[in-house]
């Protein structure tokens, strides 16, 4: 609706800016686009309104995703729903958080790949007998660490790892 007056060139311009997304880790952005900020709520997602027992499923089910209707309902309901009070950033032309489908990749990678490698550890060690924990170790202390690294990550520390990230390890 108002631009910015710009000088360009001896011309003077009206630019003009619009919001197409909000990024952020996941805690920043609930927080500036009010919605719960604890993950362990009844109703944690942006996306969707799956509870949280129900949010293990491996299958999306489109009916429990948010829209901008049922955003106003949830409104009404008073913060069960996750949704805390009526997002300001609303207030701009052509945004609303239930289309604003930004993820924290960094953290979701980080999450992820921590997870599935322990998973694949444990059963190119544990199960497969391909190599074991010890030639893993092996294989770590070769590398050439910063002290900082090196602290971070000891070799007598993995099995440890393993059991405290993947409840499966049993051995």
């Amino acid at each position: 609706e108002k631009g910015v007056n710009l000088n360009i060139n001896n011309k003077e311009e009206i630019v003009y800016f619009k919001l197409g997304l909000t990024v952020g880790d996941n805690l920043g952005l609930h927080s500036i686009l009010v919605l719960t900020e604890s993950f362990a709520a009844n109703f944690r997602c942006r996306f969707c309104k799956m509870n949280k027992c129900d949010s293990m499923l491996a299958k999306e089910d489109e009916n429990l995703l948010r829209n901008s209707d049922n955003y106003i309902d949830d409104i009404n309901r008073n913060d069960i729903t996750g949704i805390k009070e009526l997002c300001i950033w609303h207030e701009l032309t052509d945004f609303h958080l239930t289309t604003n489908y930004c993820v924290a990749l960094c953290t979701m990678f980080l999450k992820v790949c921590n997870y599935d490698i322990c998973l694949i550890l444990q059963n190119l060690i544990f199960d497969l007998n391909l190599f074991s924990l010890t030639t893993l170790n092996s294989g770590i202390n070769c590398f050439n660490y910063t002290k900082l690294e090196k602290i971070k990550l000891t070799s007598t520390n993995n099995y440890r790892r393993f059991k405290k990230q993947n409840s499966y390890v049993s051995k």
